[in-house]
């Protein structure tokens, strides 16, 4: 889908209007409805950013709920990752919507991390274990202009966990008395760890041929983990890793 965006003496300005707030729960009440305990019926749901870049994990976030599909969030219960503790947050919505989870920052590298939950009744659970995707040689991933037509061409080696990748391109098109901006943004699976993408140096848009301002690329991995089969069912783990690049030097030629 192509978006139109008019440039002509237009100052672009970007505002950023803080609807919520992020506090921990330090100064909060608990918001559970129940105690949890050993026995308690309970979902887990779990993501997980692995930032290819470092040999860290980027963020997890860990969220409860009782069978009721109400959130459990109270300072009693102790989560942590490999030993590394969770805080409890909590986010303020507009009147009473407020959501609540655990999260850890930052975790050091592992091959292995398992989810621990300390309950309020000092038993010790595990919620769930996974392999995180590890450091990933960016550099395999570039964008070249073919010498031949002066298209480009997206091109990667060696990222076997990578399944996803997400174009996104901007033209200018010059109509009549204007200069019109169109970006256009296209996702497309990849199912080998090497691979290219063609991609046209132009685009006839509206009936008007526009050329390529600006060309960025974001690859995307998603993959599960193994959950405690005491967890209610609709529980879930995604551990998730990403990288960007762009075509911005070739572009200046």
């Amino acid at each position: 889908m192509w978006h139109r965006v008019k440039i002509t003496h237009v100052i672009m300005k970007r505002t950023l209007y803080i609807l919520t707030i992020i506090l921990s729960l330090t100064n909060c009440s608990d918001i559970s409805k129940e105690s949890l305990k050993s026995g308690t019926e309970f979902s887990a749901h779990i993501s997980i950013n692995d930032d290819p870049n470092t040999e860290v994990l980027e963020k997890i976030v860990v969220k409860l709920f009782d069978k009721e599909g109400d959130a459990i969030a109270t300072k009693r219960i102790k989560i942590s990752i490999n030993n590394h503790p969770l805080k409890l947050f909590m986010q303020r919505g507009n009147y009473y919507d407020v959501t609540h989870w655990y999260l850890a920052e930052d975790i050091p590298n592992d091959q292995r991390y398992y989810i621990d939950i300390i309950m309020e009744d000092s038993t010790k659970y595990e919620l769930a274990a996974f392999k995180p995707f590890g450091k990933v040689d960016t550099k395999n991933a570039t964008i070249v202009k073919n010498n031949i037509n002066g298209d480009y061409i997206i091109q990667w080696e060696s990222l076997k966990d990578f399944d996803e990748v997400r174009i996104s391109r901007g033209f200018e098109v010059h109509k009549e008395n204007e200069t019109v901006a169109m970006d256009s943004i296209i996702t497309q699976t990849i199912n080998s760890k090497n691979g290219f993408i063609d991609i046209e140096k132009s685009s006839t848009i509206h009936d008007t041929l526009g050329a390529i301002e600006y060309l960025y690329v974001t690859f995307f991995a998603k993959k599960g983990g193994l959950l405690n089969t005491e967890l209610l069912e609709h529980s879930t783990i995604v551990v998730t890793s990403e990288f960007s690049i762009n075509a911005r030097e070739i572009l200046k030629h």
